[in-house]
């Protein structure tokens, strides 16, 4: 029997992966199990488990929120996380598969959201919306980033710097740069909607092998999807959406961007430098 372990008055904690269970003994034994329960989640918390935010958080840390996984996640349910006295990072997901989900908005930090550590995180549902710099900066590798936006932010919308990472339906608009600027290989973006961004549409800034598709960028300051002179390559630009662009709708600067060592096929547009691009 239990109490043939325990000597006098005592009491253990276990809680394992949202469970938590109290174990109380005063001449006795009783074990209370309770299912999902969660903490509040509050300013400058580390979350090692799935939790649920309850509140909208006014927060001054210089990370507001850190995620990690695999354990960690957070389903913002509807609520805001907005950054004062200028918080470098609103929302910091670390470690190995970390979630972030549920119609939440993050404002007014540095950088509204950031994917670290060993990458694999999942982001839906989420708006990383006037932060002062970036609203998505994407570091790790493997991520998804999936009906989420970033508007309105003063640089940035999605900086992506790691490899492999997916962005799926997502809505980038009236950031004061750019609207998606890849600099890691191998990205792919799909089906986003890239809108009235101050300088370039999509940014292929230093990325190659990537997978550019039925994307739609349109009404942006200078180019609706622009290639840098970076000797890019294997890069397949097909199947997207981009006019009413105010320099061109399609550009590729590389010497030799007639040559399909970056794909641009199928694509609807008005004007394009060069004008082998399609």
């Amino acid at each position: 029997m239990l109490t043939d372990f325990v000597e006098g008055s005592k009491m253990a904690i276990w809680q394992l992966q949202g469970m938590k269970c109290t174990l109380s003994i005063f001449a006795g034994a009783f074990c209370l199990l309770i299912s999902g329960l969660a903490s509040a989640v509050d300013c400058g918390d580390t979350i090692n488990t799935r939790e649920v935010l309850d509140d909208d958080l006014v927060c001054t840390d210089n990370i507001a929120i850190t995620i990690v996984g695999p354990t960690g996640g957070l389903d913002m349910n509807g609520h805001t996380i907005t950054c004062d006295n200028n918080s470098a990072i609103g929302i910091d997901v670390v470690g190995l598969v970390g979630y972030l989900e549920g119609a939440g908005t993050i404002s007014f930090c540095q950088t509204g959201v950031r994917l670290a550590g060993d990458g694999f995180h999942n982001v839906t549902n989420i708006s990383a919306n006037n932060n002062d710099f970036v609203g998505l900066a994407v570091s790790s590798d493997f991520n998804l980033i999936t009906n989420s936006s970033a508007n309105g932010n003063g640089n940035t919308g999605i900086l992506v710097t790691g490899l492999r990472n997916t962005l799926i339906s997502n809505i980038i608009e009236s950031n004061l740069l750019d609207g998606i600027q890849l600099d890691g290989d191998a990205p792919s973006l799909a089906q986003n909607y890239i809108y009235d961004n101050n300088r370039y549409g999509i940014y292929i800034a230093d990325s190659s092998f990537g997978n550019y598709s039925q994307n739609t960028s349109e009404m942006n300051g200078s180019v609706g999807i622009y290639m840098e002179a970076a000797n890019q390559f294997f890069n397949f630009i097909l199947n997207n959406t981009s006019k009413g662009n105010t320099d061109f709708d399609l550009e590729d600067l590389n010497a030799n961007a007639c040559s399909n060592i970056n794909v641009w096929r199928g694509n609807t547009f008005t004007t394009a430098n060069p004008s082998c691009l399609n």
